[in-house]
């Protein structure tokens, strides 16, 4: 028997116009509408404004009015449920204390959910619509310039135009930021959050899985994880941070640094620093006096320093192109690479080093070394003028003997001490103490 059939072509075109003019008609069935509901109030000098699922925008008005308004967009194929869902958005307003005007866009939603681009919202109320398609609130406040302002937004942005407030906290979830301009003070809680500040004077910040760019500023203090920051010069610095990506200008004061697994680059100079480091890379132009309060497993690059100190370094890399003053009250498994050195080295403790300065300085002050299985190299030059007092057990010591005016040597059972003075040499001559076991040490 023969079959009744469509070529296959013929029938795919026929499922073809089917799905457009399914899909015709759903969209032309669709309606979109937006609600707008607006307040203004006279003589507020200070705001507090918390939004959700759209933009908060705060731009700078030229009366002395605050106006707040609040537009609420969707579409739906039931225009009734739509206007009804519409409606069920508000903005709430309180008149609070300090001269001060609260902002919330209320709605009370409990759950949403999407798919395809189609919503299902549900109210605390139990109320649920169903069919929802392009959803969005939008809150835009106009302002006098403000004494303070607190934002608050989640999911979406929130964007502060120049000249609106002196102080501006932030508080953001998953959206973006847009604040330039300069502030007198700053406070940012960021989540998964993305965007720019401008200057401030002072700024505290906690931040999580964000991505920041910063002017220049006064004083800033961060406390940061998985977090990237692009930030400007400054003037004070605090930052206890984990797993972070800092590029900084320079910080003319006072630097703190508490960090895990985190990368630091400084384009500028620093002041005096303190550090405490685990698995950290840290890459700086010059500085005054650094002190390591604790290190591990990290790799210093420096230009040029008056003083590098560590408390404790366990295996760090540790690279400087000169240093007045390089010292270590204990270092263990740690490589020192040093171009020049123009003061002091003191290692009154060390393990398993090695400490190799290329070049060393007329104004050399000092050594003070006891090590164990550390090789040290520190040619001294021949115009300084030193003293050297030097124990080793199953080590080496290379210096130069023939500008030695008095040298006293005693090897013995694998011992050697020395007692020696460069020729011309007076009493307040610099002191090259050492005491090594199983290490090379050589000071030529």
């Amino acid at each position: 028997m023969k079959k009744n059939a469509l070529p296959n072509g013929k029938f795919n075109g026929l499922i073809l116009t089917l799905l457009l003019a399914v899909s015709a008609n759903f969209l032309f069935a669709q309606t979109e509408k937006s609600r707008t509901i607006e307040k203004t109030f006279d003589g507020k000098t200070a705001l507090w404004a918390s939004h959700r699922y759209g933009d908060l925008i705060l731009k700078k008005g030229s009366g002395s009015q605050i106006k707040a308004v609040l537009t609420v967009t969707a579409s739906s194929k039931n225009q009734e449920e739509l206007q009804q869902f519409l409606d069920y958005f508000n903005l709430e307003a309180t008149e609070a204390t300090d001269n001060k005007i609260d902002l919330k866009s209320a709605g009370a939603i409990e759950n949403w959910k999407s798919v395809n681009g189609r919503s299902t919202i549900k109210f605390n109320d139990g109320k649920s619509f169903s069919g929802i398609h392009k959803f969005r609130m939008v809150l835009e406040i106009t302002v006098p310039k403000l004494r303070y302002a607190t934002l608050e937004n989640k999911y979406d942005a929130i964007r502060v135009e120049e000249e609106c407030t002196s102080i501006l906290e932030i508080k953001l979830y998953e959206g973006r930021l847009e604040a330039p301009g300069t502030f007198e003070k700053l406070t940012l809680h960021l989540k998964y959050a993305k965007g720019s500040v401008g200057n401030f004077n002072t700024c505290a910040a906690k931040m999580y899985d964000s991505d920041l760019s910063m002017g220049n500023g006064g004083t800033l203090n961060l406390d940061t994880k998985y977090s990237g920051l692009k930030i400007g010069n400054l003037q004070a610095l605090t930052l206890n941070c984990y797993d972070d990506d800092f590029q900084i200008g320079g910080v003319s004061g006072a630097t703190d640094i508490k960090d895990k697994y985190s990368e630091f680059s400084f384009s500028g100079d620093l002041g005096t620093a303190t550090f405490a480091l685990y698995d950290s890379k840290i890459d700086l132009q010059n500085a005054d006096n650094i002190r390591v309060s604790s290190s591990k497993y990290t790799e210093y690059s420096f230009q040029e320093l008056n003083t590098l100190h560590f408390d404790e370094s366990y295996d760090d890399d540790v690279r400087l192109e000169k240093v007045g003053t390089l010292s270590a009250n204990a270092s263990k498994y740690t490589e020192y690479t040093v171009g020049g050195l123009w003061k002091n080295l003191n290692f009154p403790q060390s393990y398993d080093d090695a400490i190799k300065v290329r070049s060393v300085g007329g104004t050399f002050a000092g050594l003070t070394f006891d090590g164990k299985y550390t090789d040290l190299s520190l040619p001294i030059p021949a115009s300084v003028k030193y003293e050297i007092n030097a124990y080793l057990k199953y080590g080496k010591l290379l210096f130069p003997e023939d500008i030695m005016e008095t040298t006293i040597f005693k090897e013995k059972n694998e011992e050697i001490t020395v007692q020696a003075k460069v020729k011309g040499a007076g009493a307040d001559a610099p002191k090259v103490n050492i005491k090594s076991y199983d290490g090379l040490i050589q000071l030529k």
